[in-house]
């Protein structure tokens, strides 16, 4: 990376400024591009300055005695073709490197129909950034209660968006725009941040709450990860089995040997893992075998549909079954109503969480209420009988 940076700083074009992003992405601002009227001849030459920017970082380095050699890919946008100014420029340039990488491209020029993005999502991805920094952001638990003791075991935290004009957005309004570049970096640390102080809060307060983050697929491939998690944790006092870190199996496809190396350095500094949404993938068996999970969460789409579907149904009996032969605890998510409740009680699932338990609660009397009438459930090891017919919380 320091060898890179140093390179950078010496592209011919002469760059007003170079700086590393985040993991191994790279910023270059150039002044001066005379780009022709046609469109066409426009990106071929914004293409001509990206390979000549990969050009200058090729390789070979000599890095501790050894040779090594770069591949790299570049993402472009310009201005006023693309916006006027660097908020939206460059998320433009990463929507860009990214399509080029899923296309098996050297050079990504940035088009407004690309990977889905709109112009509006570019504003949006530049208020996103200052409200890390302003503190707009909130977080949200949802508890997980144990379908054995009826205590609750932990929860979900669940990030949401104080939008000075739009109001507490939902994650589907802004995370996946998010996603699409490094802005999924910050956001991530801002939660697990958040999630452990408020954990450390309520340990102080007598409160023993394990708290799971999810972890974004980028930020699997960060060397210092492991590091950054042992960190935040140290710096709250809090042990690492108070964390759980929830991985998507899709997160776990783009480089599944880099994220394993990270996962299993993860589980031996004593965080727990859980994989998130079983059953939606295709390498599920492949994953829970080679990775030590300590968990796995039924998908939400099953366990709503199960009452009403002989495939559903089996799938959950199926995974059930699965887990508890490999060791692991098994979640169910989306347990919205006292049928799917008594169901999954019923089959033996361990942990429940969903609106028949509670919907995700801000650090509140609200919220301290529940952890207080959970706790004071008779007996550690009786039966908690299902939450009564009456629908799901709102």
């Amino acid at each position: 990376l320091q060898a890179i940076a140093v390179q950078l700083r010496g592209v011919p074009a002469d760059p007003a400024f170079t700086g590393r992003i985040g993991s191994d992405e790279f910023a270059v601002v150039m002044y001066g591009a005379d780009l022709p009227a046609e469109l066409a001849a426009t990106h071929d030459q914004m293409r001509a300055i990206g390979r000549m920017v990969i050009s200058q970082i090729a390789g070979p380095f000599r890095i501790d005695g050894v040779e090594v050699e770069v591949e790299a890919s570049a993402g472009v946008a310009a201005a006023p073709l693309h916006g006027t100014s660097l908020d939206a420029l460059l998320p433009a340039a990463d929507a860009a490197l990214h399509a080029a990488k899923r296309d098996g491209e050297r050079v990504g020029v940035w088009d407004p129909g690309m990977a889905g993005v709109r112009p509006w999502e570019l504003a949006m991805h530049a208020q996103l950034r200052a409200a890390v920094a302003s503190g707009e952001l909130r977080l949200h638990y949802q508890p997980l209660r144990s379908a054995r003791t009826g205590r609750i075991a932990g929860v979900e935290a669940l990030l949401r968006w104080a939008h000075p004009d739009r109001g507490l957005l939902a994650p589907e309004a802004f995370l996946p725009m998010a996603e699409r570049s490094t802005l999924i970096i910050d956001v991530t640390e801002w939660v697990l941040n958040e999630a452990l102080r408020q954990c450390a809060d309520w340990a102080l307060a007598g409160r023993h709450v394990p708290v799971s983050v999810n972890l974004s697929a980028r930020m699997l491939v960060r060397d210092d990860l492991p590091s950054l998690v042992s960190q935040t944790l140290s710096a709250y006092g809090l042990p690492a089995d108070v964390l759980t870190l929830e991985i998507t199996e899709s997160a776990l496809v783009t480089q599944p040997a880099r994220a394993a190396a990270m996962l299993r350095e993860l589980r031996t500094r004593g965080v727990k893992l859980s994989l998130d949404d079983f059953g939606t993938g295709y390498s599920s068996m492949e994953i829970l075998k080679a990775l030590p999970f300590d968990e796995v969460k039924i998908d939400r789409g099953f366990v709503s549909g199960a009452h009403g579907s002989l495939p559903d149904a089996a799938i959950v009996c199926a995974v059930l079954d699965l887990g508890h032969r490999l060791g692991l605890r098994v979640v169910g998510e989306g347990v919205e109503d006292a049928r799917a409740l008594r169901m999954l009680m019923e089959l033996g699932c361990d942990i429940l969480q969903g609106e028949a338990i509670s919907r995700p609660l801000p650090p509140s009397p609200e919220l301290l209420a529940l952890f207080t009438a959970a706790a004071s459930v008779a007996g550690a090891d009786a039966p908690v009988p299902p939450a009564a017919a009456d629908g799901p919380g709102t």
